[in-house]
């Protein structure tokens, strides 16, 4: 520790002051709102299901070293980065130099846990280097010391928690002046009572192994006193989504992450059993969810494990993924077959496409009329949202299932449908 920090900052600048990413951040801050920026931030780098895959927007990790967990440490990083240049861009008063930037975390973790901050080697940290100060809260804040939660299916999940870090360091950014700690904390335990609940949703037998598999679980998210023996308090008690108070979820990137993180709970099982179904329905309703923004947060959990199939993240454990996998094939088809008749208006307006697909039944088509065709058909299915989500690059999944499930009639030549009219 000590020896990483300044040097991926170096190595970072250049991205960061670039004229390409700024002028995105800028029109990211004009044209999409905290909680569009946030979770088209979080979501595809995997921290809200506990697997790295990747940095935000996209970017592949690199060679860099930083050590242990170091995917964990860089993704939370960028992120505070990226948090600091949006709210910049809304002409906040804060600075855009890198390391300014990430020298203002120490400040950010001393409001919301005044512990890290306190702890001996923390202020002496402080004191001699601010760099390795914020390597060592970093450290702190990513360190799982419980080997039987880091073992079991809790140690993805422990991670997934690190997702609030990076909602309420926007929120604190923008408000310096307000006290976040407690939200922090209320945040924190009504979203541990909720895993408690989805975990035992299929019943209500817990074993005496699972049982202190959850106090470690509790005790490794680090609460503050009272609040952990609240919780732990509920794990001992009646286990019920009816018996959590979720007040404290009340803005819709929360309702977002949360959601997301109790979806991965219930589906970590291969399985999705009838009581299970109902809790969904349940939070679902209490968190005053629409029955879109639910559809799309299982869509985006089955688009995110198809999409990185092969990471090693996802490899090594695609037994327990195969079922969201798979599953993202059966959700399409339902998906496209709601909206067929809208699909079909939408193709029957462009007669060029009409001519395309009739023609690719009699002929191949040349590359250039396939592209016309993928084109004109993804356009089309950006318009319907509950189909926008499922749209990977290239319409690798979407397109096939389209084919087979639009009726038949719109693939024959244009003189046997005309017959079929007459």
């Amino acid at each position: 520790m000590g020896t990483w920090l300044k040097k991926y900052l170096d190595n970072r600048r250049d991205y960061f002051t670039s004229a390409e990413y700024l002028t995105g951040i800028k029109e990211c801050a004009r044209n999409a709102d905290d909680c569009d920026f946030l979770y088209q931030m979080i979501h595809p780098t995997g921290l809200i299901y506990g697997c790295p895959i990747q940095l935000p927007y996209g970017k592949a990790f690199d060679d860099f070293t930083l050590g242990d967990r170091e995917e964990i440490k860089r993704i939370l990083l960028e992120n505070f980065i990226h948090c600091s240049i949006f709210t910049a861009s809304n002409d906040y008063n804060f600075p855009v130099d890198p390391d300014a930037i990430v020298l203002n975390i120490g400040k950010f973790y001393e409001n919301i846990i005044p512990e890290i901050s306190r702890n001996p080697k923390a202020v002496e940290l402080a004191q001699s280097n601010p760099y390795t100060y914020i390597e060592y809260i970093l450290h702190i804040r990513t360190f799982l010391d419980d080997l039987f939660v880091e073992n079991n299916f809790t140690g993805y999940f422990f991670y997934s928690f690190l997702s609030l870090d990076i909602y309420f360091y926007l929120k604190w950014l923008k408000s310096p002046e307000i006290p976040v700690q407690a939200e922090f904390e209320d945040v924190l335990a009504t979203l541990l009572k909720l895993f408690i609940a989805a975990a035992y949703s299929n019943t209500n037998d817990i074993k005496r192994g699972e049982k202190i598999l959850f106090e470690n679980f509790i005790r490794a998210i680090k609460l503050p006193e009272s609040k952990e023996k609240e919780t732990l308090k509920f794990l001992k008690g009646s286990i019920s989504l009816d018996n959590i108070d979720l007040s404290a979820i009340n803005i819709i990137i929360l309702k977002k992450i949360c959601f997301d993180i109790i979806l991965m709970v219930i589906w970590s099982d291969n399985i999705l059993t009838l009581h299970e179904q109902r809790f969904i329905n349940g939070i679902s309703d209490r968190l005053k969810l629409s029955s879109q923004e639910t559809e799309e947060s299982m869509a985006a959990i089955q688009k995110f494990v198809y999409e990185n199939w092969d990471n090693k993240v996802i490899y090594n454990n695609k037994i327990n993924y195969r079922f969201l996998h798979n599953g993202l094939y059966n959700r399409l088809t339902q998906a496209i077959n709601k909206n067929k008749s809208k699909i079909l208006n939408e193709v029957y307006e462009s007669k060029e496409l009409v001519e395309l697909l009739s023609k690719s039944t009699t002929q191949d088509l040349t590359t250039e009329e396939k592209e016309k065709v993928k084109s004109q058909l993804l356009d089309i299915l950006k318009t319907i949202p509950s189909l926008a989500i499922f749209l990977l690059p290239g319409g690798t999944i979407i397109l096939p299932v389209l084919l087979k499930v639009l009726p038949r009639q719109i693939l024959l030549p244009s003189s046997f449908r005309q017959k079929k009219k007459e």
